[in-house]
């Protein structure tokens, strides 16, 4: 199979069950805005709500980072499986605004798989197949996902807000049942967990497992050499700025640029479906040519269109907008992905990935922010900028996207100035 030969084993099933649970997920997220507006909610709670999910997060990645090294992978992804998929219930009967925000905080708290899902998939990756691999990864379930975002525009238009959330939450909690049973059956572990000493989960337990948890991110920060200091650099201030837009881009799109929910849904569409055409092109040349050029090319490209996203006036404007930043999202995913890959060695992976995700750079235009790109130390920026950015948009709705396009300009300098790739990437 050539450079494709890593489609087997762990990577295979992740791709397999990501294509059916990321179908669900995408006809849901860039409406999530919407639902919380029609449930009472106002343009400051809706930036609440997304803010208290990353906060729970802080809580929780730390633990799942140590646990995912010292349990394994596999365990960690089952329990969270089964756990998030009881939040999406409680989504899809969220009488208000206020249920949504408790069950974006529970949800935070179940997502303690990410670090050990963005870990093994890095370990069942050769270093020389990173780029290819990481970019397939995403590019097979976003390619069959393309139709999700309209399918779920042209429900909420044809339903209402409302119901078509509710029908849809509870689509979504059925496939992530169906995703966790298969995961459970056919993943296989990546860490030899036998020379380990056992972890107590019990309640008496839990402060010291804290406190280890927490001591282990700390003396992972301080271990971290110059070219992953730089790269986390770029990492708070890019989630941090994205986190103030993201939930806006649909709210500005139809409500200041007056764009119909079906036509948002059909831009993100096309814009989803050149980001997965895309993808696996992109990871062979970040491959090719290194994952620092790639990531400078991405920076350079989001600039211009950011910027004039809000001077946007109709439905072909926001279309080349969004995909330009989906072209640059392209590279940006993978070619971040690959650099966090190779600076850090596998017996640190899952704690270093709970600090910092698996580093998946990306404006979402198309949902709001999450997954397997945020980690512990990124969830405090998403935190501050989810709360921000509803009070930001409030005071003056282009705003948010000039804090942005200065964010990345800064990022931009960081990366061609101060990061350096490793002369050999870790295995």
């Amino acid at each position: 199979m050539g450079s494709l030969d890593f489609l087997r084993g762990n990577i295979l099933v992740l791709i397999l069950t990501n294509v059916i649970w990321i179908f669900a997920l995408r006809m849901i997220l860039p409406f999530v805005p919407l639902y919380a507006l029609a449930l009472n909610a106002t343009k400051p709670q809706v930036g609440l709500i997304q803010a208290l999910r990353f906060t729970a997060m802080l809580l929780t990645f730390p633990i799942a980072g140590y646990l995912t090294d010292k349990l394994g992978r596999i365990r960690i992804i089952v329990t969270s499986g089964y756990l998030s998929s009881a939040v999406y219930l409680l989504l899809a009967l969220a009488p208000d605004w206020r249920v949504i925000a408790l069950g974006n905080f529970l949800g935070g708290l179940a997502s303690f798989s990410f670090p050990a899902l963005s870990a093994l998939t890095a370990d069942s990756l050769k270093p020389s197949q990173r780029g290819i691999g990481f970019a397939v990864s995403m590019a097979i379930p976003g390619i069959l996902a393309i139709p999700s975002p309209y399918i779920g525009g042209y429900l909420v238009t044809k339903y209402g807000t409302v119901p078509a959330m509710r029908a849809l939450y509870l689509s979504l909690m059925a496939t992530n049942l169906v995703v966790t049973i298969l995961r459970m059956k056919f993943l296989r572990e990546t860490i030899d967990v036998s020379r380990e000493s056992p972890v107590e989960l019990t309640a008496r337990k839990i402060p010291r497992l804290l406190l280890d948890s927490y001591k282990g991110i700390a003396e992972t920060l301080r271990w971290m050499p110059r070219g992953l200091t730089s790269l986390t650099a770029i990492l708070v201030l890019s989630f941090f700025s994205d986190a103030v837009t993201s939930p806006f881009w649909v709210v500005y799109a139809t409500e200041a640029i007056g764009i119909s929910k079906l036509q948002y849904g059909l831009i993100t569409l096309l814009a989803g479906a050149l980001n997965m055409l895309l993808s696996i092109p992109a990871g062979l040349i970040v491959d090719r040519v290194g994952p620092k050029r790639s990531m400078s090319a991405a920076f350079l490209l989001f600039l211009l269109p950011i910027l004039y996203f809000p001077h946007a006036r109709d439905f072909n404007t926001v279309l080349v907008i969004y995909l330009v930043i989906s072209l640059a999202n392209a590279f940006s995913v993978t070619a971040c992905q690959t650099l966090l890959a190779n600076l850090v060695p596998r017996e640190l992976r899952g704690r270093v990935m709970a600090a910092l995700g698996r580093g998946m750079i990306r404006i979402n235009v198309l949902w709001s922010g999450g997954g397997p790109a945020v980690g512990f130390l990124l969830s405090i920026p998403l935190a501050l900028g989810s709360l921000s950015g509803g009070y930001l948009y409030t005071l003056n709705p282009e705003a948010p996207w000039v804090l942005l396009t200065a964010t990345l300009t800064l990022c931009l300098a960081i990366l061609l100035f101060l990061l350096k790739e490793p002369e050999r990437p870790e295995l």
